[in-house]
């Protein structure tokens, strides 16, 4: 995989894993983040999304966190992000004015995630950001078709938008203060509806799998229809923005 043209088609905007998803949180930051705020990427992957923030906004002092980083660390230096080589699981203090978890807590353990949420709190200033993204299991889309969509074999748990509100809230000084969806099974759509076509298990997500492909023949239409489905919210993956309050 060429990690540097990963890093360079987002920060174009030309492409990418979870796309439109990643434009839209950047999108989000750049509206509630100040300049000159430090933002802290966990979970980073390739750091694509890092250098994403960092272009959005030079003045921020982003910094991109995942277990073992040393193979994209120059990469990233170069984009003017930290890499930080960190288990985000155990306990960690990296002061920050907003904190990132685009799809990394569907791929941990249930035991860990109050452990993960906990560290954010503690390291998140009064005010701060944190943005979540994951599967939703309450999503409209989603629920077309079987378990496969939301559960695949490389997520440990699933979550809907509804319960994790609710967990977070409960548990930590924060508030819901914006929802939106992204759906990456339209935008990886051969992959997504190809499978469902040729092998879901039941005859009606195959006839329903087979009309999204009629519909997919009018590129123009179905991009209307892709981008009505985040409007409404009804897309798979939530777009979580909660905001701390007081202090912990």
């Amino acid at each position: 995989m060429n990690q540097k043209r990963l890093i360079t088609d987002l920060i174009n905007k030309r492409s990418g894993s979870h796309f439109n998803e990643k434009l839209i949180v950047a999108k989000i930051l750049q509206d509630k983040v100040r300049n000159g705020s430090e933002i802290v990427d966990l979970g980073c992957g390739f750091g694509e999304f890092a250098c994403l923030l960092k272009n959005t906004n030079p003045s921020w002092i982003v910094k991109a966190v995942d277990f073992n980083l040393e193979h994209i660390k120059s990469i990233l230096y170069k984009n003017n992000v930290i890499p930080i080589s960190k288990n985000f699981v155990e306990k960690f203090d990296l002061r920050s004015n907003a904190v990132t978890l685009l799809h990394v807590i569907e791929h941990i353990p249930f035991s860990e995630l109050k452990k993960i949420i906990s560290n954010i709190s503690r390291s998140l200033k009064s005010g701060g950001i944190l943005v979540i993204t994951t599967p939703n299991s309450n999503s409209e889309l989603a629920k077309l078709f079987d378990y496969h969509l939301m559960f695949p074999p490389i997520h440990q748990t699933i979550f809907s938008d509804i319960w994790l509100k609710e967990f977070i809230e409960k548990n930590w000084n924060f508030n819901l203060v914006e929802k939106k969806s992204a759906s990456v099974i339209l935008e990886n759509f051969d992959g997504w509806f190809s499978y469902f076509r040729d092998n879901a298990p039941n005859d009606e997500s195959q006839f329903m799998a087979r009309m999204f492909f009629n519909l997919k023949e009018n590129e123009e239409k179905f991009e209307m229809f892709h981008k009505y489905i985040n409007e409404k919210r009804l897309g798979s993956e939530t777009i979580l923005v909660f905001k701390k309050y007081g202090v912990q």
